[in-house]
């Protein structure tokens, strides 16, 4: 799961200077949802199927088509090491391996935040 959060958070960044904020809405979406199929062991399509999403997510994530799948590109690339691809995805909307690989930073450690908690269960005093 938290693979899918560091995609999803890494494309919602991707897009945060491109795009409005219910695109990057979008775009978190298509990177949590791009590994629906690997967390529920069925096929994508059947695992969205009872998920009501954006036309242009399913897009990207079905049909690998549309608005949102340079960023997909870019996210799957990164994490295969296909620096080539990286770079081409990445022109294709306008970022530099720079610029990727800080929001790619700033995604793992936003998960890596949002995973902290207490060190002690609730409940427990000294």
């Amino acid at each position: 799961m938290e693979v899918a959060l560091t995609r999803a958070r890494f494309m919602e960044l991707l897009g945060a200077d491109r795009v409005g904020k219910d695109e990057c809405e979008q775009l978190f979406m298509t990177g949590l949802f791009s590994l629906l199929d690997v967390i529920m062991r069925v096929p994508l399509a059947d695992a969205l199927k009872p998920v009501h999403v954006p036309e242009t997510v399913s897009s990207a994530l079905l049909a690998r088509q549309g608005p949102w799948l340079p960023y997909l590109r870019i996210a799957e690339a990164l994490e295969e090491g296909q620096v080539d691809v990286v770079e081409e995805a990445g022109a294709d909307i306008g970022l530099s391996i720079d610029e990727i690989n800080r929001r790619q930073i700033e995604a793992i450690l936003w998960v890596q935040a949002s995973g902290e908690g207490p060190d002690e269960p609730v409940g427990e005093a000294d």
